[in-house]
C-alpha cells in the first residue's frame, strides 16, 4: 500500500512539473548552461569538471547550478534550489543542461535546448539501469526511459562504455566518446593534489596511503566491512610510514561507528573529491564500486576485499567476471596483506593496460574540453 501511494505522489509531482514547465515555455531561450550533480547533492563529479573548463575559457555564456541547499556560493554561477519553481523556469529556459543523474520524471525539454548526460561513473561492475530493473523503482524508471529520449548526447570513456548505454541506458541518440571529464584529474600533476590531501590530515611528506573505499550494500548490512585496519597496517612489509583512510559510500557514511579511527586510520567520507583521495594514494582497496575504474585511471594499484561475494552477485548482477579484471581478488584481511606485500607492479600494470586496451578506453585528460568543444559547436550551430 505505501508503495502504491508513493507512486500516486510522484506521479502527481510529475504532472505538476510538467505544467509550470509547460507554461515557462513561453519565455525565449537564454543562453544559460544550466548544471546539477546527484540531484542538487553535490557541487562535484562530470558536471563540475565541465563548470571548470567553460570558467577558464571566459566563454559569454550566464552559469546556473541547482543545489538542495541555495546558500550554496559558487564562482561565477546562480546558484538555484533544485527542485523549486525558478529551477524548473532555469530548466525550460536555458540552452543547455549538463547533469550527472536523471532528470526527474515531468521534465520536460523543448525544442533548441541542448541535454548533456555525463552519467557518474566511467564505467560500472554492478548491473544498472535497465539491467537491474527489478530492483528500480517504478517512477525512477519512466523518469530513466524520458531522461534518455530528451537526452542530446551522452558522454563516453571507453568503447565498452557506449555500448552499455546503448544496451542497459533506453538510448538510442549521440554517443561522445570523449573520455570522463571526471578522469581529466588523473592526468594533471600528482604532487599538488597530494600535498593537499596531506595538509588536510596533517600528515607528513612521505607517509604512505591506502584508501578503502567500498560501496554500499540494499540492505544496510555493514558486517562486510569486516577488514582488521590496525593488523593490516601492522603487516606491511613494503617500507613506508602507512596509514588508512576510509571513506565510505555517502548512502552509510552516517553508520561510520563501526570504524574504529585512530592516528593511522582515518575518516575520508568527508573529504569532499573521493578522486583526489584516489591521487593522493598509493594503494585503493574497494569491493564492487566503480572507484576500482577510477583508480585504474589513476594508475594505482587496485586491490577488491570482496568478503561477501556470493551474496552480493546474487543481490546486484556483475558486468565482468571478477577474475576478468586486472585487480586482484581478496576475501580476508590476510589474503589482503599477502596481496599488498607481493603484487608486482610490472605485471599489475601490464594486466591493467592489456585490459584498458580490450575496453577501447579513450581517458587522456582532455574529456572536459571536448565536451565544452561539443556544447559551444552545437549552440554556435543553433543560433544561425
Amino acid at each position: 500500500m505505501k508503495e502504491w501511494i508513493r507512486n500516486k505522489y510522484q506521479r502527481l509531482l510529475s504532472i505538476c512539473r510538467y505544467a509550470v514547465m509547460f507554461l515557462f515555455s513561453a519565455f525565449p531561450l537564454s543562453d544559460t548552461v544550466v548544471f546539477s550533480s546527484y540531484r542538487g547533492q553535490y557541487y562535484n563529479d562530470n558536471p563540475l569538471c565541465i563548470y571548470q573548463e567553460f570558467l577558464k575559457r571566459r566563454l559569454p555564456y550566464k552559469y546556473v547550478w541547482l543545489m538542495k541547499n541555495p546558500k550554496v556560493k559558487i564562482e561565477g554561477a546562480t546558484v538555484i534550489k533544485e527542485g523549486s519553481i525558478s529551477a524548473l523556469f532555469y530548466l525550460a529556459t536555458s540552452r543547455v543542461w549538463v547533469d550527472n543523474c536523471r532528470k526527474k520524471w515531468g521534465i520536460r525539454k523543448r525544442k533548441g535546448q541542448y541535454y548533456v548526460q555525463t552519467w557518474h561513473a566511467d564505467m560500472a561492475l554492478k548491473k544498472v539501469e535497465k539491467d537491474a530493473i527489478h530492483s528500480l523503482r517504478p517512477y525512477y524508471v519512466r523518469g530513466a526511459i524520458n531522461d534518455s529520449k530528451m537526452a542530446s548526447i551522452f558522454v563516453s570513456s571507453s568503447r565498452w562504455t557506449s555500448n552499455n548505454y546503448r544496451d542497459s541506458f533506453w538510448y538510442s541518440g549521440r554517443i561522445l566518446e570523449s573520455g570522463s571529464p571526471r578522469s581529466d584529474v588523473f592526468f594533471s600533476p600528482v604532487a599538488p593534489i597530494r600535498q593537499k590531501v596531506l595538509r588536510q590530515y596533517g600528515l607528513q611528506e612521505g607517509t604512505s596511503i591506502i584508501l578503502y573505499a567500498p560501496t554500499f550494500r540494499s540492505d544496510g548490512d555493514v558486517s562486510c566491512y569486516d577488514i582488521d585496519y590496525n593488523r593490516l597496517l601492522k603487516s606491511i612489509t613494503i617500507p613506508g610510514n602507512w596509514i588508512m583512510i576510509i571513506r565510505l559510500h555517502p548512502n552509510i557514511a552516517s553508520q561510520d561507528s563501526i570504524i574504529q579511527y585512530s592516528e593511522c586510520v582515518l575518516n575520508g567520507s568527508t573529504y569532499p573529491s573521493i578522486n583526489e583521495l584516489i591521487i593522493a594514494s598509493d594503494i585503493v582497496i574497494t569491493d564492487y564500486s566503480s572507484c576500482m575504474f577510477d583508480g585504474m585511471a589513476a594508475k594505482k594499484r587496485v586491490i577488491l576485499y570482496a568478503s561477501d561475494i556470493d551474496k552480493y552477485l546474487a543481490d546486484r548482477g556483475f558486468y565482468f567476471h571478477l577474475d576478468e579484471m586486472p585487480f586482484p581478488i581478496t576475501r580476508t584481511t590476510d589474503e589482503l596483506i599477502n596481496v599488498i606485500n607481493t603484487l608486482k607492479n610490472e605485471d599489475y600494470f601490464a594486466c591493467v593496460a592489456s585490459f584498458q586496451n580490450e575496453l577501447g578506453y579513450v581517458n587522456d585528460g582532455k574529456g572536459s574540453e571536448r565536451v565544452v568543444n561539443d556544447i559551444v559547436s552545437h549552440v554556435s550551430k543553433d543560433r544561425k
